[in-house]
């Protein structure tokens, strides 16, 4: 009984350590599930959901933004801040959160991904090559986005596609 006890009281007194870090997993596991939720709603589809969702993202957006209130650096929280922000296509932001979240966990590969892409559509070519190297399908994708802003009436995201496509094929940059 005494054992049960003390150990409860370890246990309890652990808790209270850490409540803002608890707090902060709480709510950003319930809004990465909150994201995911809009992100497969209609699975499987034909395509990037793109615009269509963004409206359907303010939920998750709050939870997110609760926990970086009891943990800022919480990983999970600013990793799907910056995803948000992509969607939102405020890049800025989007590196900051993605940062932060890169400071946690330096060699995860979403993240790299993501800051990578984050990086060309900021016209950081130099910092997009940082994470390119380790994105091994860029090429091929890199590709497919240069005609697909274009067609999403962003030339300018288009070009930055074609700079970072062309610097990783070792085509020398202006």
């Amino acid at each position: 009984l005494r054992t049960a006890a003390a150990i409860a009281a370890i246990w309890v007194l652990i808790a209270a350590v850490n409540f803002n870090q608890i707090r902060a997993v709480w709510h950003a596991n319930i809004g990465a599930v909150q994201l995911a939720k809009v992100e497969l709603d209609g699975f499987p589809n034909t395509g990037w959901a793109g615009d269509a969702i963004i409206p359907r993202l303010d939920e998750a957006d709050a939870s997110l933004r609760t926990a970086l209130q009891f943990d800022p650096a919480n990983r999970t929280a600013n990793q799907r801040l910056g995803m948000i922000s992509m969607y939102r296509r405020d890049f800025a932001s989007a590196a900051g959160y993605l940062e932060v979240a890169r400071a946690q966990a330096p060699r995860h590969r979403g993240i790299i991904k993501l800051l990578a892409y984050c990086y060309i559509w900021l016209g950081d070519m130099d910092r997009a090559q940082e994470f390119l190297a380790q994105v091994p399908e860029a090429v091929e994708e890199l590709d497919v986005y240069v005609t697909w802003w274009q067609d999403q009436g962003r030339d300018d995201l288009s070009g930055n596609a074609a700079l970072a496509l062309d610097a990783l094929n070792g085509v020398p940059q202006p």
